[in-house]
Protein backbone atom coordinates (compact mmCIF):
# COMPACT_ATOMS: atom_id res chain seq x y z
CA UNK A 1 0.00 0.00 0.00
CA UNK A 2 2.52 2.64 0.84
CA UNK A 3 4.21 1.96 -2.60
CA UNK A 4 0.85 2.71 -4.33
CA UNK A 5 0.78 5.62 -2.12
CA UNK A 6 4.46 6.34 -2.77
CA UNK A 7 4.08 6.15 -6.67
CA UNK A 8 1.13 8.28 -6.80
CA UNK A 9 2.82 11.35 -5.03
CA UNK A 10 5.51 10.67 -7.45
CA UNK A 11 2.98 10.66 -10.36
CA UNK A 12 1.45 13.85 -9.17
CA UNK A 13 4.32 15.37 -8.28
CA UNK A 14 6.37 14.88 -11.89
CA UNK A 15 2.74 16.39 -13.90
CA UNK A 16 3.27 19.09 -11.68
CA UNK A 17 6.76 19.94 -12.46
CA UNK A 18 5.78 19.10 -16.03
CA UNK A 19 2.79 21.87 -16.46
CA UNK A 20 5.05 24.38 -13.95
CA UNK A 21 7.61 24.05 -17.16
CA UNK A 22 5.31 24.21 -19.76
CA UNK A 23 4.23 27.22 -18.61
CA UNK A 24 7.24 28.73 -17.55
CA UNK A 25 8.49 31.34 -20.15
CA UNK A 26 11.97 30.35 -22.20
CA UNK A 27 15.28 31.47 -20.28
CA UNK A 28 13.58 31.27 -17.05
CA UNK A 29 15.39 30.35 -13.87
CA UNK A 30 13.09 27.69 -12.92
CA UNK A 31 13.34 25.74 -16.43
CA UNK A 32 17.08 25.42 -15.01
CA UNK A 33 16.36 24.49 -11.53
CA UNK A 34 14.02 21.88 -13.21
CA UNK A 35 17.30 20.33 -15.74
CA UNK A 36 18.64 19.55 -12.14
CA UNK A 37 15.75 17.19 -10.99
CA UNK A 38 15.25 15.95 -14.67
CA UNK A 39 18.48 14.60 -14.44
CA UNK A 40 17.54 12.32 -11.38
CA UNK A 41 13.82 12.27 -12.59
CA UNK A 42 13.56 11.12 -15.79
CA UNK A 43 16.34 7.35 -15.10
CA UNK A 44 14.13 6.61 -12.32
CA UNK A 45 10.68 7.08 -14.66
CA UNK A 46 12.27 4.90 -17.13
CA UNK A 47 13.09 2.03 -13.99
CA UNK A 48 9.31 2.36 -12.52
CA UNK A 49 7.73 2.07 -15.91
CA UNK A 50 9.64 -1.66 -15.56
CA UNK A 51 8.90 -2.24 -12.39
CA UNK A 52 7.79 -5.71 -11.74
CA UNK A 53 4.44 -4.38 -9.84
CA UNK A 54 1.75 -3.97 -13.04
CA UNK A 55 0.03 -1.29 -11.10
CA UNK A 56 3.73 0.88 -11.38
CA UNK A 57 3.81 -0.46 -14.82
CA UNK A 58 0.74 1.18 -15.74
CA UNK A 59 1.11 4.48 -14.11
CA UNK A 60 4.69 5.25 -15.32
CA UNK A 61 5.09 3.59 -19.19
CA UNK A 62 1.98 5.96 -20.13
CA UNK A 63 3.88 9.02 -18.11
CA UNK A 64 7.15 8.48 -19.81
CA UNK A 65 5.99 8.34 -23.04
CA UNK A 66 3.85 11.47 -22.86
CA UNK A 67 6.55 13.33 -21.52
CA UNK A 68 8.87 12.23 -24.60
CA UNK A 69 5.92 13.88 -26.88
CA UNK A 70 5.67 16.37 -25.20
CA UNK A 71 9.89 17.02 -25.13
CA UNK A 72 9.67 16.69 -28.84
CA UNK A 73 6.94 18.87 -29.34
CA UNK A 74 8.77 21.73 -32.06
CA UNK A 75 7.18 24.70 -29.85
CA UNK A 76 9.36 24.23 -27.37
CA UNK A 77 12.74 25.65 -26.94
CA UNK A 78 14.28 23.14 -24.08
CA UNK A 79 17.11 21.06 -25.79
CA UNK A 80 18.38 19.71 -22.43
CA UNK A 81 15.27 18.75 -21.54
CA UNK A 82 15.58 16.70 -24.77
CA UNK A 83 19.00 15.67 -24.76
CA UNK A 84 18.47 14.96 -20.32
CA UNK A 85 15.98 12.16 -21.85
CA UNK A 86 17.81 10.57 -24.73
CA UNK A 87 20.79 9.76 -22.27
CA UNK A 88 18.25 8.48 -19.85
CA UNK A 89 16.81 6.20 -22.47
CA UNK A 90 20.34 5.54 -23.75
CA UNK A 91 21.47 4.41 -20.44
CA UNK A 92 18.58 2.67 -20.01
CA UNK A 93 19.13 0.82 -23.14
CA UNK A 94 22.71 -0.15 -22.11
CA UNK A 95 21.62 -1.67 -19.16
CA UNK A 96 23.41 -4.86 -18.00
CA UNK A 97 21.00 -5.91 -15.21
CA UNK A 98 17.65 -5.31 -16.58
CA UNK A 99 16.35 -6.60 -20.03
CA UNK A 100 12.91 -5.09 -19.18
CA UNK A 101 14.34 -1.52 -18.95
CA UNK A 102 16.53 -2.32 -21.80
CA UNK A 103 13.47 -3.03 -23.74
CA UNK A 104 11.41 -0.06 -22.72
CA UNK A 105 14.49 2.49 -23.12
CA UNK A 106 14.55 0.90 -27.02
CA UNK A 107 10.96 1.67 -27.32
CA UNK A 108 11.16 5.28 -25.87
CA UNK A 109 14.37 5.74 -28.11
CA UNK A 110 12.26 4.11 -30.80
CA UNK A 111 8.98 6.77 -29.57
CA UNK A 112 11.41 9.98 -29.63
CA UNK A 113 12.70 9.10 -32.60
CA UNK A 114 9.34 8.50 -34.64
CA UNK A 115 7.78 11.83 -33.15
CA UNK A 116 10.83 13.87 -34.17
CA UNK A 117 10.34 12.60 -37.38
CA UNK A 118 6.54 13.50 -37.71
CA UNK A 119 7.16 16.89 -36.40
CA UNK A 120 9.82 17.92 -38.52
CA UNK A 121 7.78 16.89 -41.83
Amino acid sequence: REKVAACELLEASVKLCVGINANAPAGNAAAADFGAINRRLYPALLRLATDADGFVRRLFEPLTLQIIHWIVNPQRAAAADSMTMLDACVAATGDTEHAGLREFGARCLGEFVAYSIKHKS
